[in-house]
This record gives structure tokens, sequence and C-alpha cells, in this order.
């Protein structure tokens, strides 16, 4: 992440960082549409609209992603993990889970997990006050729809957020909220609606433009 080739993958495509923007519960909204808008104009000019910047937040939240991974590791007992694994869902959507957790059982059946980390200054208890997706849905939208479109773009069942802040000990120092497929259903559906929404907004208006 955040080397110049993933900026360049990215490039007119939606990411499940961003894909709350589309996932309005009444239609996809005038944020959807500066967001497809702006995916347009990369396709049209080759060149991404998305920036990183590189705030104390940010500069907090990727220095310690590496230690939340392995903490979460031990913690959890996901001993096998493949981290940044970019994930290219079509033409249109990508995204990048933290970590997935590939578990294998006798029969040599494998089951995967998304893993979602983050690492917050100032609102760490407040996630970790969260005990459900709903909890999270209601406080941070952006990333209960990034969990859930992962979960879709990996093609997996189960999906993890996941809130560490190493200035934090005991119980407050990492805390994991578990997105179960089947208890989710209605937005896993409404997510689908939403990207075959765009993905038409998105075509009449390149076709339109190029």
């Amino acid at each position: 992440p955040y080397s110049d080739e993933w900026w360049i993958d990215r490039i007119a495509k939606m990411t499940s960082s961003k894909i709350f923007n589309i996932c309005g519960e009444k239609g996809i909204g005038d944020l959807g549409l500066t967001y497809i808008r702006s995916k347009v104009h990369e396709k049209l000019t080759g060149k991404p609209t998305e920036k990183n910047f590189d705030t104390e937040e940010t500069i907090f939240g990727v220095t310690n992603e590496p230690a939340s991974i392995k903490n979460y590791s031990i913690k959890y007992d996901a001993p096998i993990i493949v981290v940044n694994k970019h994930i290219i869902y079509d033409d249109l959507y990508t995204a990048t889970p933290d970590f997935l957790v590939i578990k294998r059982d006798f029969g040599d059946n494998y089951d995967c997990e998304t893993g979602e980390t983050k690492s917050y200054m100032v609102n760490h208890l407040q996630m970790c006050e969260c005990d459900t997706p709903e909890d999270i849905k209601k406080v941070n939208k952006q990333l209960y729809w990034q969990v859930i479109s992962q979960m879709m773009f990996a093609d997996v069942i189960v999906g993890n957020a996941t809130f560490y802040n190493p200035e934090f000990t005991g119980k407050a120092l990492q805390h994991r909220v578990v997105f179960k497929k089947i208890n989710l259903m209605n937005d896993f559906k409404l997510l689908k609606n939403r990207m075959e929404e765009a993905r038409i907004i998105y075509n009449n208006l390149y076709n339109k433009w190029k």
C-alpha cells in the first residue's frame, strides 16, 4: 500500500476504503455522484484524484499497523496471515484488506477471513466500545462499508475490524469486532445494488465525455 504501483492500480477504480460514498440508504446521492465523477476523471486523464495526506493521524495509523497485525495474530490465535493483499474484484472495484487470516482443517479445506486494522489517536476508546457491526455502523460508516466490501470482494463469510493503540495497556490495547455475512445479508444486497447503480452512472458519464 501507498507505493507508486498501488496508487496506479487504483486509478479509475472504486475502493473499499471509499465505497461508503455510494452506500446511501435511499440511493447513490450527491456524495456518491461526486465520488463517481472523480473516478471518471481518473479514467479520462489517467491521473489519480486521491492523495495520501501525511497527517499525524495517518502516520500514527500506518506506523502501528504491523504491530497491530502481529498482536492480533497472537491474541486471537490467527497464525497464518497474508498482509496487504490487493484484490481486484473487477474492472471497477478493488480492495486491499490489511490482512487475511487463512485457516486449514484436517481435510485440507481452506477458510479465509478479512481483517481491517485501525489505530486512532483520538477516538480509539470510542471504537473499543463497539461490540457489533451495527455499533460500528452508527459511529463509523466508512469503516463499516469498508469491511463489508472487503468481505464481498474476497468472497468470504467472516470479516474483522480491529482497533489497536500501543499507548494503552490491558483490554484497551486491542479490540475486535467480528462481521458475519449471515447476519448482514440486507447490507450485502444493498452494497451489490449500489455497485450496479454506480457502474451504470460511471459508464454513462464516461461515454459522454470520452
